[in-house]
């Protein structure tokens, strides 16, 4: 569907003039969704190929395979060194789409029985790019989509997201839940109170990634250098076009590193 969008948005342009900046923004959303489907996708028919050709294919995914995951949205705002008030857990990294967060520690904050609705979230819902500038900091806050520049009718848009690096773990096991231990047989259990898988992939690596996309009918990325010298700037000022190399490029990646903090939230990169 976003691809039958993103088409016909495309042949108006070509076909009408050029559509206003907010209609080639919907666009350009529409085919980056579909950028990184892709790249989520790649990821799937790499973990597929290996397993077909792997000789222990019952493990899945298989031995040996590292591979990566991509979140991004377009309302998405990256937020940085969020800390709970409650147990001061230092959160490294979230991902705010408008919704309230709860602490991952913690569980704070508690649910009203009624309503079923957080009372005190670690971060409230529905606030707007001010409102989160101004709890956290602006260093702290990074819309996942920002748009740069227009010039000559050519849109460019600052695009950030997180990469996850996921590796295989040959000792890896998993807590269950109590009930199912009456269920489990007991020679699959490798200690009380966990059940062992064989292995599996576990988080490795998270990454911070920002890179820069133009539109001017299709989808085109910046190459890497420009995204640096991009945000190396005072106050995000893009370099000229004259200097871009456009085409398939590396972002620019800040790794994740929870190992700075002494008390972290779990899932919270």
């Amino acid at each position: 569907m976003r691809c039958l969008l993103s088409l016909a948005a495309v042949a108006c342009i070509v076909g009408c003039g050029r559509a206003p900046v907010e209609k080639q923004e919907q666009a350009m959303q529409d085919l980056l969704f579909l950028h990184f489907d892709n790249l989520n996708n790649e990821s799937e028919i790499e973990k597929f190929d290996a397993k077909r050709s792997s000789p222990a294919k019952d493990v899945v995914p298989p031995l040996g395979l590292t591979f990566s995951t991509y979140m991004w949205h377009p309302q998405g705002v990256i937020l940085s060194n969020v800390r709970c008030a409650a147990c001061e857990a230092r959160h490294p990294v979230l991902v705010y789409r408008s919704e309230p967060l709860a602490c991952t520690v913690c569980g704070s904050p508690d649910r009203d029985k009624a309503s079923g609705k957080m009372t005190a979230p670690l971060v409230r819902g529905q606030l707007q790019r001010p409102d989160l500038e101004a709890a956290f900091g602006k260093n702290n806050v990074k819309a996942m989509f920002e748009r740069v520049s227009a010039e000559k009718g050519d849109l460019v848009a600052a695009v950030r997201y997180v990469r996850r690096e996921w590796v295989f773990d040959d000792r890896a096991s998993v807590v269950i839940n109590p009930k199912a231990l009456e269920t489990t047989p007991a020679d699959s259990l490798q200690k009380p109170d966990s059940y062992f898988s064989g292995g599996f992939h576990r988080l490795d690596a998270a990454y911070v990634a920002t890179t820069l996309f133009m539109y001017d009918g299709d989808l085109n990325q910046i190459d890497r250098d420009t995204v640096a010298r991009y945000l190396a700037s005072e106050n995000g000022v893009l370099p000229e076009a004259k200097t871009w190399r456009v085409g398939p490029a590396v972002a620019v990646e800040e790794p994740i590193r929870p190992w700075n903090a002494p008390r972290l939230g779990a899932r919270s990169f």
